[in-house]
């Protein structure tokens, strides 16, 4: 058998990939999630309005010419290199209540999902979501937050920002789509992502992509809604805590600078 080779970071799943699609023992799939809610609400929703479309990549300086139209539910960490000093709940949470009311649902199924087909996956989920403060973590379950992308081809990658050793769950809905499944290269398997599945798999630590989607209609879709565990939370203090200590931080630079410019004066 050939030694495995990391694809090259940002490059595509190939047309070339076998149409038997596999199951494989770090690979979890359900099927009959409750969907129906998050795709109405997800269509309602102009396109104009989801991050990373043209509009929203030309605004936010992007360049690459790749669409990954996405919203992000749930818990924001920090991020001081976004000027984010503290961690925050998304704003998508109130911007579209309806589309994050079945997004909660959806995620308190995917969690039993999970626990039925792997109770020892979902024990180290929420052994590791343990020291995460309740108001950081998506109600019912052990996940911090959700995406969902609107028919988005995503390049082979890790989600580095998650915590390794945990089990993400992607919700399917799809409609005059073909292609669109999940290829992870390391254990050579490609996923079936049909409408209505769920695939849990521990998406920090494999290598996944997805492969080509071809629209059969000009108005088909193919949303999947990922639920996962972000890293750093568990350092959280509550929400209202966070916003203090960005104060403080704030504060600390703005004496830094003061005194800083007082020196040069002098």
């Amino acid at each position: 058998m050939a030694e495995y080779q990391e694809p090259p970071k940002g490059t595509f799943a190939e047309e070339r990939l076998p149409a038997s699609i596999t199951d494989h023992p770090q690979v979890y799939r359900a099927s009959g999630a409750p969907i129906k809610a998050v795709t109405s609400a997800a269509m309602a929703i102009p396109y104009k309005d989801w991050e990373g479309t043209t509009q929203t990549a030309k605004a936010q300086g992007r360049a690459n010419g790749i669409n990954n139209a996405n919203l992000v539910f749930g818990s924001m960490p920090r991020a001081a290199f976004r000027r984010r000093e503290y961690a925050t709940r998304s704003m998508k949470n109130e911007a579209f209540p309806q589309l994050y009311k079945a997004i909660l649902e959806l995620g308190i199924w995917c969690d039993q999902a999970l626990s039925d087909a792997s109770p020892e996956a979902h024990a180290k989920l929420r052994q590791e979501s343990s020291g995460i403060k309740d108001e950081w973590l998506i109600p019912g379950t052990s996940w911090t937050s959700a995406i969902i992308n609107r028919t988005s081809a995503l390049p082979y990658h890790k989600d580095s920002g998650n915590v390794k050793g945990t089990y993400s769950a992607m919700a399917v809905a799809r409609g005059f789509c073909d292609g669109g499944h999940l290829h992870i290269p390391e254990i050579d398997t490609v996923v079936r992502c049909d409408d209505g599945d769920v695939v849990m798999f521990d998406g920090a630590s494999l290598t996944h992509g997805t492969t080509p989607m071809e629209l059969r209609r000009k108005d088909g879709w193919r949303y999947t809604t990922v639920f996962y565990l972000r890293s750093g939370m568990d350092i959280l203090g509550t929400p209202q805590e966070e916003v203090e200590r960005a104060k403080r931080l704030r504060t600390q630079r703005e004496d830094n600078f003061a005194s800083e410019r007082g020196k040069l004066q002098q």
